[in-house]
This record gives C-alpha cells, structure tokens and sequence, in this order.
C-alpha cells in the first residue's frame, strides 16, 4: 500500500535478519590491564580481530608472570643462600669465641698475698673479677651467636618452605 505500511513489514523482517545473522559468539573481554580508552578501541575491533589480540595479551601475560616468578624464586634462592651462609660465620664466631673463653680463665690471687701484701692482693682480685666479667661476656656473645644462627637457619627454611608451596 500507498501510506507505507509495506515499508514497515519490509522493516521488520529486515531487523528480525540482522538479529538472525548476528554470530552468538560471546562478547570478548578486552585485557584487564588496558585503560579505558584502549577498551573502548578494542570493542570496535571485529570479534577474529579481538580473539587474536586477546589471545597474544594472554600469552604475553603468561610470559611476564613466568617471568616474574623466575625473579620471585631467585630472591628466595639467594636469601636461603645469604641466611645459610650468615648462620655458618655466626656458628664460626661461636665456636672462636668459646675457644678465646676457654684459654681465657682467671686465676683468684693466692689468700696468702693478703697478709703479705693486701694491696696488690686486692689489686689482683680486681684483676680476677673484671677477667670473669670478661670471660662471662664471652661466652654470652657465643651463646647469642648460635642463637642467631638457630634463627638463621629457621628464616632460611621457612623461605624453602614457601617457596615450594608459592
């Protein structure tokens, strides 16, 4: 007819083919770590061309986290390696210091001195005294040591661990 309504079933049938002959592939996300604008660009790409950039972003995505997982266990290699070798000079340390404490002992000035002579006998026993002192510092210093190797040790197993679960 005249007044156009043909024009209008023409119309519809049109739009009902375009709905027919659309793809029902899903829509296809644009990579996550694009801006907005890049978005925006990607959604005007045809679908192969979209598929074909999402699936290179993937595999480049893939790589960068391969990669930094590679940097990821070789810190942790070289701080079980720094924390092993740290806990191996503090265990050295110990060990001199306990022998330095050991050819170290103090000889208690003989009581005889004191009727002899109390003032070097007192002198003397000043001596003995700050030796001791000395000699406990020592063997303190060796047993803090060895716990900060035992700690050492402990950090340094504790990064194997989490590196085998991470």
């Amino acid at each position: 007819e005249e007044d156009g309504e043909p024009l209008e079933a023409d119309a519809d049938s049109d739009e009902s083919q375009e709905e027919d002959g659309e793809p029902d592939d899903p829509a296809i996300d644009p990579p996550v770590s694009w801006g907005t604008d890049a978005k925006e660009l990607f959604a005007q790409l045809p679908a192969e061309l979209q598929k074909q950039v999402a699936d290179r972003e993937a595999q480049r995505e893939r790589f960068v986290q391969a990669k930094a997982n590679e940097v990821n266990d070789a810190k942790r290699s070289a701080m079980i390696d720094a924390e092993n070798t740290f806990a191996e000079r503090q265990r050295q340390y110990a060990s001199e210091v306990e022998y330095f404490a050991s050819q170290f002992t103090p000889q208690r000035p003989d009581p005889v001195l004191l009727t002899q002579d109390p003032v070097a006998f007192y002198q003397l026993q000043a001596q003995y005294e700050q030796g001791v002192a000395q000699q406990q510092q020592m063997q303190q210093r060796a047993v803090q040591a060895r716990q900060e190797a035992e700690w050492r040790d402990q950090q340094a197993e504790q990064a194997r661990i989490e590196g085998e679960f991470a």
